[in-house]
């Protein structure tokens, strides 16, 4: 059964990934938590994201014309998931978004979380894709992190997925710790955007997922 949701899986990322194209006016930027880093829920209605031993959390795998691909950087802040609702709770707490240029620069940026939803085995954060990126700034030279900030005047999109097998319910995650790797996607785009927010971030969440039965699998 799970190598036929693997085939699955990777079907619908070819089908995200084509849709995906269609907008581009937009600027995006795929990450995946790095080795030893993890988003930490514990068990108090909290979360936050936990380094690894380099100090990162993220590393970016794709986006962009790929001049900012293999860049590192962190997210931080203490969040609070606030009532259930269903598979969806709030969230409330402010933090940060880091992206290292490599040449001193950082790419900087306020980061709130809007809510989190539970589907399947995975467990969405800004499932909406609203715009929870602000106060965008970069003094480098890296040509993607530049596009970033004027393209999105300042503003972004950030999303991203946590993959637990088996899935846990938003209630779980609220009371009990969990410490698992999460994938996302950080996007810029003029007037709007919601759309592509959500393509990219469903692309780098079903991509997780895949990979993620592949191993248990294997």
């Amino acid at each position: 059964m799970k190598k036929n949701l693997i085939k699955w899986l990777g079907s619908t990322v070819a089908v995200i990934a084509l849709a995906s194209t269609a907008h581009a006016t937009s600027i995006s930027f795929n990450y995946a938590s790095v080795v030893g880093a993890d988003i930490s829920f514990a068990g108090d209605s909290t979360f936050t994201f936990a380094p690894a031993v380099n100090n990162f959390q993220i590393d970016l795998t794709s986006g962009g014309t790929g001049v900012a691909n293999g860049l590192f950087g962190e997210i931080t802040g203490h969040y609070t998931i606030g009532a259930v609702s269903g598979n969806t709770a709030s969230v409330s707490g402010t933090g940060t978004f880091v992206i290292h240029d490599g040449l001193g620069n950082n790419l900087t940026a306020t980061l709130t979380w809007v809510d989190i939803n539970q589907v399947g085995i995975g467990d969405v954060v800004n499932v909406n894709g609203d715009l929870n990126l602000s106060n965008v700034q970069y003094l480098g030279s890296n040509v993607d992190l530049k596009k970033f900030v004027t393209l999105g005047q300042g503003n972004g999109y950030n999303g991203l997925t946590a993959q637990f097998v088996p899935g846990l319910s938003i209630n779980t995650l609220k009371t009990t710790a969990e410490t698992t790797s999460f994938s996302g996607t950080a996007t810029a785009v003029p007037d709007g955007g919601t759309t592509i927010a959500l393509l990219g971030l469903g692309l780098l969440g079903v991509e997780a997922l895949r990979r993620k039965l592949q191993g248990s699998v294997a």
